[in-house]
């Protein structure tokens, strides 16, 4: 039987248009197309997430207050005061008591702002499923941030250092050992 094959257009703007490509590169997909895809496929599993939570209680399916309890779960998981956190997110402690408040609304900026700053991954904040935290790119960020803050004499060194210990895993893999733990 032979599988039917619809097509749409969509049109969107420039703003929009930048986050979608921003997304395409983070998650490495090869065309739009397939990045587009995805992104529907995420937004199908928000609205059947919201389809599932009863209009009374706010109360999703896992008997969580949605969103905005996890942001006081991802907060407290970092050892954050309220005050704490909305300076990394550049927001007043006053916007996140009312982020974390039952049943208040969370824009996209908030949510782009705090999977942005704490490397959240943006399905679990918006569902709850998946992990929490984005795998590595908390590492990545802290790395980063400490690597500039060496002295150039030693930035070169740790970046020697690091190639040899790229050396040393390929070899390990080569030989069968296989990868040292995370």
């Amino acid at each position: 039987m032979a599988t039917k094959s619809l097509r749409c257009m969509i049109s969107v703007g420039e703003e929009m248009f930048r986050e979608m490509e921003a997304f395409r590169f983070e998650r490495r997909f090869p065309t739009r197309l397939q990045a587009a895809a995805e992104l529907i496929r995420l937004g199908l599993e928000v609205v059947k997430q919201e389809k599932m939570t009863p209009k009374t209680g706010k109360r999703d399916s896992k008997g969580e207050n949605a969103v905005n309890d996890r942001i006081r779960q991802l907060r407290k998981a970092l050892g954050l005061s309220q005050q704490e956190f909305a300076a990394r997110i550049g927001r007043k402690q006053s916007a996140v008591s009312y982020l974390e408040k039952n049943g208040s609304t969370v824009t996209e900026q908030n949510i782009k702002a705090i999977c942005s700053q704490f490397s959240t991954s943006e399905t679990w904040l918006r569902t709850g499923s998946g992990e929490m935290f984005m795998p590595g790119k908390g590492r990545k960020k802290e790395l980063l941030e400490a690597f500039g803050q060496l002295a150039p004499s030693l930035q070169d060194y740790l970046v020697k250092s690091a190639r040899e210990l790229l050396e040393a895993q390929r070899g390990m893999s080569a030989d069968g050992e296989g990868l040292p733990l995370k």
